[in-house]
């Protein structure tokens, strides 16, 4: 059972490294996370300049569309009810089931407001606006950028959601950058520092030569013939 302080300080270890090395490592620990467990899909990414975020993830479905609807004042109670509970940090994730999303519930109000409960970002497959006016330090992926709310509804929040081809559960962990996102197994979590260690070794030779213009087909295969993993 992992300790309580253990968790804080893992998350800040991780949010060093981008995720294409998050991946790199689990694939290291399990080989199997070379197929499944990351986003397939690609997202804009809010600002590009951000650090990795990595948190334990609420789960939210919408619809957004043209026909009108309400989300009530109770279930918009319930949403940031749901939403400041649990430990932190965390990371919104949003599946809008129309498939063609219309509307947008991420701006500059609902980064802030998400901001002050612990919430490091936002990932959807669904819409943003307000990217100039987002709160500072919050990162959002998205796939598209659209100018209006439209009609929007709550679906569900915390139950199983899917996008951009990943399933992604209440309280997962996820890693996300300018790259995507990919979710990080609670029992792999101790081992992915050293494997991520590991990553940057097994790559190093191979950096060094190259930037160092020591580069021969020669020193290349000799090191590839020695590790199984390089890159």
């Amino acid at each position: 059972m992992l300790k309580k302080n253990t968790i804080p300080q893992i998350f800040k270890k991780l949010s060093k490294y981008d995720t294409p090395t998050i991946c790199n490592a689990l694939e290291l620990i399990d080989p199997k996370c070379q197929g499944s467990g990351y986003t397939k899909e690609p997202l804009i990414c809010l600002d590009k300049s951000l650090p990795p975020i990595i948190g334990f993830v609420r789960t939210v479905k919408i619809h957004s569309g043209d026909k009108k609807t309400t989300i009530t004042d109770k279930q918009r109670k319930d949403y940031y009810t749901y939403m400041n509970q649990g430990k932190v940090p965390k990371i919104c994730v949003v599946q809008d089931t129309n498939n063609k999303p219309m509307g947008c519930f991420w701006g500059e109000v609902q980064t802030n407001i998400h901001k002050s409960m612990g919430v490091k970002g936002t990932i959807t497959n669904g819409a943003i606006r307000d990217v100039h006016m987002a709160a500072k330090g919050y990162q959002m992926l998205a796939k598209y950028v659209l100018p209006s709310h439209a009609y929007e509804r709550f679906v569900n929040f915390g139950k199983k959601i899917h996008l951009c081809g990943i399933s992604i559960n209440h309280n997962d962990i996820v890693h996300a950058d300018q790259h995507g996102a990919v979710k990080i197994p609670i029992e792999y979590l101790t081992k992915l520092p050293k494997a991520v260690n590991q990553v940057i070794a097994n790559e190093k030779p191979i950096l060094e030569m190259c930037k160092k213009k020591k580069f021969t087909l020669g020193k290349l295969l000799k090191i590839i013939n020695k590790k199984k993993k390089y890159h």
